[in-house]
C-alpha cells in the first residue's frame, strides 16, 4: 500500500514538487492529499507573487481537479483537532492530516513539531526526505515518474542533469544527487 502524504501549500507552490508528486500519485508511488483550503493557500501566494501566471494557475487547477479529483479531502472530513502549532495558521494542514492518516510534507518542519503532531500518531517530513524515502522504496516506480514528466516537457525539451538540477532550488539536494546518479536511467 502506498505511503499518504498531505503536501503543505508550500510543497505545491513548486511547480517540479507539485508535478513530481502527483505523477508518484498517478503511478502509485504515493497518496498525495490536501484540501480546497491547501490549495488556495498555495494559489493565492503563486498569483501575489507571479500575477502574470493568474490564467496558467487557473489552468492547472482546472486540470488538477480533472486528473485528481480524489487527492482532494473534503472539508466536513476534517475535524477542527486543536494541535497547539506554533503558527495557528498551519493547524488546518495537521488536521487534512489527521483526516487521511497521513505524513505532512512540508518546507517548514517547524511550523509542525513533533511534540504537537504525536499526540494524534502524526509526522511531518520534508519534500527531500519524503522523495528520498521513495526513491529507496520504490526506486522504479519514481525513475518512471520522472521519466512520464521528462516525456510531457517538450517545449523546450529539458536534459536529465537540468531536470535533477531543478530540485535543489525546490529544497530537495538529496534527492537531486539520488537522480543524478541515475541520469541515464530516464
Amino acid at each position: 500500500m502506498p505511503e499518504r502524504f498531505i503536501l503543505d501549500a508550500n510543497v505545491l507552490y513548486s511547480a517540479r514538487l507539485r508535478d513530481l508528486f502527483l505523477q508518484l500519485h498517478r503511478n502509485g508511488a504515493a497518496s498525495v492529499f490536501w484540501t480546497q483550503r491547501i490549495e488556495n493557500e498555495w494559489t493565492a501566494a503563486l498569483a501575489a507573487n507571479r500575477p502574470e501566471l493568474r490564467d496558467t494557475i487557473e489552468r492547472t487547477v482546472t486540470a488538477i481537479h480533472a486528473a485528481f479529483a480524489s487527492a482532494y479531502i473534503p472539508e466536513e472530513l476534517v475535524d477542527p483537532v486543536a494541535f497547539g502549532l506554533p503558527d495557528p495558521a498551519d493547524e488546518h494542514v495537521a488536521q487534512a492530516a489527521l483526516a487521511a492518516g497521513a505524513a505532512i510534507i512540508t518546507l517548514n518542519l517547524a511550523h509542525f513539531p513533533s511534540a504537537a503532531l504525536d499526540v494524534h500518531r502524526l509526522t511531518s517530513i520534508s519534500p527531500d526526505e519524503a522523495l528520498k524515502r521513495l526513491a529507496n522504496e520504490e526506486p522504479d516506480l519514481v525513475l518512471q515518474s520522472v521519466r512520464d514528466i521528462r516525456r510531457r516537457l517538450v517545449n523546450p525539451p529539458l536534459r536529465p542533469s537540468k531536470y535533477a538540477d531543478g530540485f535543489e532550488p525546490a529544497g530537495c539536494p538529496s534527492f537531486a544527487s539520488w537522480l543524478r546518479e541515475r541520469l541515464n536511467e530516464f
